[in-house]
């Protein structure tokens, strides 16, 4: 080869892949929160599936009971713990994409169209994937396994971001002296975290 032409090095080939990576491992988690979340809802309501509840109750009753017990908290953890990775993965996208994408669709008029239609429909569709379709599907068929599998996860992730929920718990009171919120017993977090 020519003295003038550079060949592309392995560490700046290596970074687009490992940023994308990144994106799609925190997508990865909140796909798992999801999950979580769907199989507390069929906990809620008695339909847990996957595996015999009746063979494991004895073992099983009391933790489960447990986690029935502490829904309506991990269902404000899990809100914002996903609100939390979708901003995380939204700003890792933004750098990606400014770094990567952008330089592509400024090339050719076929660069700009992969740069600005099909590379956010691959990643509406990956974001759908791995954070909602996949772990709901998931959860329904195999909800007493997701949630032996992810409780103590998610209890660590709900405990370690407790400080940082404080100031949204705050605002959430602040908010409801000034509309005068009496009473949220009748509204359920749950069935509302799993419609938003």
């Amino acid at each position: 080869l020519p003295r003038n032409v550079h060949r592309p090095r392995f560490g700046t080939l290596m970074q687009p892949l490992l940023l994308f990576g990144l994106i799609l491992i925190i997508l990865g988690i909140k796909g798992c929160l999801a999950a979580f979340e769907y199989a507390l809802v069929a906990l809620r309501y008695g339909n847990i599936r996957g595996e015999s509840l009746e063979e494991s109750s004895s073992q099983d009753g009391a933790w489960l009971q447990k986690i029935a017990d502490n829904a309506q908290e991990m269902a404000v953890s899990l809100r914002f713990l996903r609100t939390s990775l979708i901003i995380l993965s939204g700003v890792l996208g933004a750098i990606f994409w400014a770094k990567y994408v952008t330089p592509l669709s400024e090339a050719s008029l076929g660069s700009w169209v992969l740069a600005g239609l099909v590379v956010p429909l691959l990643g509406l569709y990956a974001y759908y994937f791995l954070s909602d379709l996949l772990p709901r599907a998931f959860a329904q068929r195999y909800s007493l396994h997701v949630l032996k599998v992810f409780y103590p996860a998610t209890l660590t992730l709900a405990i370690v971001s407790r400080p940082l929920r404080w100031p949204v718990s705050w605002m959430d009171g602040v908010l409801d002296r000034i509309f005068k919120v009496e009473d949220k017993s009748e509204i359920d977090s749950l069935d509302v975290e799993v419609q938003t």
